[in-house]
């Protein structure tokens, strides 16, 4: 084991200096390097869009729209070339079909008779695995080495590799496409997806570092928004599982983000996890919300909501019933303008509840039932009106 770990380690450092490390007789043997030739136009157009990818993952909005324009100029144009010679390099094409491109491009030129067995294969393992065929392409990707490659196509492969791995094998395909090209969209993709990968698996350590990692390296990504939408959702789904996140470590973590980012995350937070009835989690995303959210604001109002919104049964039901009162009636969606005339409602009964009559003694012992089963009718109420929030 100790031996192969240390071979993996200098085929990667050997990979990193700048030369992909090839074995038997497809490394091309002990013969001299072909002289570099001028790259056409093709190749020069997807080395700008794997650029454009890049400062995408950066945050370039600009970025995504001209990408999408070149994407099509360069699959109009390698569809109408003919013969190998026309064509750029196998490791440029298969790069340029996992990140989007048409996938004929690969399968037309695996089929030229000058391909080599290895470079066919790569063409193939992209085109198929572009097509959704995961069997066939799995099958492919599995005879094929990331360190063996050039940086463009190696850490794309490692990514489509970590995308078709049993779960318990995933993460070492992740690690190795964050390892290959830093600074990329193929860091950025894979920090992403590892996370989410942590998070379904249930690894909460693994899951954070990988969060931090992302903000640091990728905090003005165009895709972030998206990501954090996923990392909400798997947040609260955690609670439906088994024990909720460790809230200490989500407050420090997402600290790290900016106060809009935060106010934007925790509004999510607050509305996914009342709508699973999750009072704890619900209560302090709505505590870091109106923390951070401006005084007399939108945000700041439905932070109030939810704070109060399960207190109402509680023995705070008064003062929750009383704050409910002084929010404004133009809570930010209709689900929460509904719960908060439901609640209103309920919470008068709760507030004055029906007694028999007779002594006081009577009235006494009958109020904490009345209280418990008007409880119990709001629970009811409002589990079924927040369910409507999925």
């Amino acid at each position: 084991m100790m031996r192969n770990a240390f071979a993996c380690l200098v085929c990667l450092a050997a990979w990193l200096a700048g030369a992909p490390v090839m074995a038997g007789e497809e490394a091309g043997g002990t013969a001299a390097a072909a002289p570099p030739q001028a790259s056409s136009q093709a190749e020069d157009d997807i080395k700008r869009l794997l650029s454009l990818q890049d400062a995408a993952a950066m945050g370039s909005i600009a970025a995504i729209d001209e990408q999408k324009r070149l994407l099509r100029s360069i699959d109009k144009a390698l569809l109408a070339e003919t013969g190998h010679a026309a064509s750029p390099p196998a490791t440029a094409v298969a790069a340029y079909v996992l990140s989007g491109g048409d996938p004929q491009v690969a399968e037309r030129l695996a089929k030229a008779p000058d391909t080599t067995a290895h470079d066919r294969r790569l063409l193939e393992a992209a085109a198929v695995f572009m097509r959704g065929d995961r069997a066939a392409a799995a099958g492919l990707m599995a005879k094929l080495n990331p360190l063996q490659l050039p940086a463009q196509i190696a850490g794309r492969m490692a990514l489509a590799q970590a995308l078709l791995a049993r779960e318990d094998a995933s993460q070492d395909h992740y690690a190795l496409a964050l390892s290959v090209m830093p600074g990329t969209a193929i860091e950025e993709s894979a920090l992403r997806r590892s996370a989410l990968a942590y998070a379904d698996a249930r690894n909460e350590a693994a899951f954070w570092r990988r969060l931090e990692r992302y903000i640091r390296r990728f905090p003005a990504s165009v895709y972030k928004e998206g990501f954090w939408d996923e990392v909400t959702a798997q947040i609260v789904t955690w609670t439906e599982k088994g024990p909720g996140p460790d809230l200490k470590t989500l407050d420090r973590v997402l600290g790290m983000l900016s106060a809009e980012e935060q106010r934007r995350i925790y509004v999510a937070l607050v509305r996914l996890s009342a709508a699973r009835a999750n009072a704890p989690l619900t209560g302090f995303a709505a505590a870091r919300l109106e923390r951070l959210a401006e005084d007399g604001s939108a945000e700041d109002q439905m932070a109030s909501f939810y704070l109060y919104l399960f207190k109402i049964v509680s023995p705070e039901g008064d003062e929750a019933l009383h704050k409910l009162r002084s929010i404004r009636a133009d809570l930010p969606g209709p689900q929460e303008r509904t719960l908060l005339e439901a609640a209103l409602v309920v919470g008068e009964q709760i507030d004055r509840p029906d007694t028999p009559a007779g002594s006081s003694v009577a009235a006494d012992k009958t109020e904490p039932d009345a209280r418990e089963q008007r409880g119990s009718s709001l629970l009811a109420a409002t589990s079924k009106l927040i369910g409507e929030l999925d």
